[in-house]
């Protein structure tokens, strides 16, 4: 009874969902890349499909949490695959266990000091490259938070990765100011590589990491898939947790030509809560919905529509239900025209909301404040689909959605 009963709870028949997830990383990748990952879902998967499938063996897949092992760091001096070794500007020894395990961070210099100067004094043994602690003890340093990387011009430009628009809008350096206080190994292997690198290799940051990994460099992302591309071109910050500025031709082919996502839209595919979380990790629909928005706002609507219609095949809503992060999904269907799938969306996500909120006031007083938080989420997400409906002219809709919302105030 036990099996008979949950058998469907743990169904992954004709479900290739972890498989697909991991490509797709990998395929957000220009050829040779490098590709620093955080957690485990952003990192196993990605070695199962090189090991196994023997997929994008090309791409340096780097797990910045066990970049903090001299063990592993020594690894990526080793081809892996077809991926060459990767270049540091540091010997071996010097990040062995037990050296160099936290840098300190002084603001001793105003000035803008060149990245690859900075790693080799933190490399330096002598007194001046050291700061003592009150237990005497020794810690390597960098003399300043604000730190840059020289342009060459022509090895980008050989490199092939910009075109001449971004060509035209590169400066002379790349410069920015670390907040923190330290850094750890990881931290400071990832500007070694950064160093050395010159562009002879692309370097990417899994979109789904966290923003502290980032180290600053957010400024300088270029977004085309799952993974932030480093660039020589500064962005403005737009938005919280958007980064950089996208690449609308390179993400488009990606999206529509290279990702696959194991047939969760399958209609006998089972699509459990892990399924629900990963997606939720790796923002899915927010990054859909960027690219629509790019692609409208280049007056590229036909492609737009294409990206609208491979989400909506992909990840369709009565599988992989919409949660408050995926509203921005709504607002970009709104924008290029897709009214009738906009509206679709708004009233699936504010049935849910209503059920959960009605489920809310069932709750005893005595656990009302355990679902405070997720209660008040639910009416900011109602009142901003309201929002987006009244943004694009559907006023009868937005009223239709206000009073769903009134009667469960």
């Amino acid at each position: 009874v036990l099996a008979f009963e949950n058998y469907d709870d743990h169904n992954r028949a004709g479900r290739y969902s972890a498989r697909d997830m991991a490509v797709n990383y990998l395929e957000s990748c220009d050829q040779n890349a490098i590709l620093f990952t955080y957690g485990d879902n952003d990192t196993f998967p990605l070695w199962y499909a090189q090991e196994v499938e023997g997929i994008r063996t090309d791409v340096r897949v780097i797990n910045l949490s066990l970049l903090g092992t001299d063990w592993y760091i020594n690894q990526m001096r080793e081809k892996k695959y077809n991926s060459e070794p990767v270049e540091m500007v540091l010997p071996a020894e010097k990040y062995r266990q037990g050296s160099r395990d936290v840098v300190i961070i002084m603001n001793q210099l105003s000035e803008f000091v060149e990245l690859k100067d900075l790693i080799k004094f933190v490399g330096s043994e002598s007194d001046q490259a050291k700061i003592k602690a009150s237990d005497n003890s020794a810690y390597s340093f960098f003399p300043t938070k604000n730190i840059k990387i020289k342009i060459d011009s022509t090895e980008v430009a050989n490199a092939g990765f910009l075109n001449k628009n971004e060509l035209a809008k590169m400066d002379t350096a790349i410069m920015w100011e670390v907040s923190q206080n330290y850094f750890s190994k990881s931290d400071l292997a990832v500007y070694d590589i950064l160093a050395s690198n010159n562009w002879k290799r692309p370097i990417y940051f899994a979109s789904s990491s966290a923003p502290d990994t980032y180290l600053g460099l957010t400024d300088y992302f270029r977004l085309e898939g799952f993974a932030y591309r480093f660039v020589p071109i500064k962005s403005e910050k737009i938005a919280d947790e958007v980064y950089g500025y996208i690449d609308t031709e390179r993400m488009y082919k990606n999206v529509v030509e290279k990702f696959g996502w194991g047939n969760l839209g399958g209609q006998k595919t089972f699509v459990d809560y892990q399924n629900f979380r990963v997606l939720n990790i790796m923002s899915a629909r927010e990054m859909y919905a960027q690219l629509i928005i790019a692609l409208a706002s280049n007056n590229e609507i036909d492609k737009a529509w294409e990206v609208v219609e491979a989400l909506d095949k992909s990840l369709p809503i009565d599988k992989i239900p919409l949660d408050y992060n995926s509203l921005t999904i709504i607002d970009a269907l709104y924008s290029v025209g897709k009214t009738a799938l906009a509206k679709q969306y708004s009233e699936t996500y504010a049935n849910t909301t209503r059920e959960k909120l009605a489920y809310f006031k069932q709750i005893g007083r005595r656990f009302a404040p355990s679902v405070e938080y997720e209660k008040r989420n639910e009416q900011s997400a109602l009142k901003r689909l309201i929002e987006l409906a009244v943004t694009y002219g559907e006023l009868e809709f937005a009223e239709k959605l206000r009073i769903n919302l009134m009667e469960e105030e």
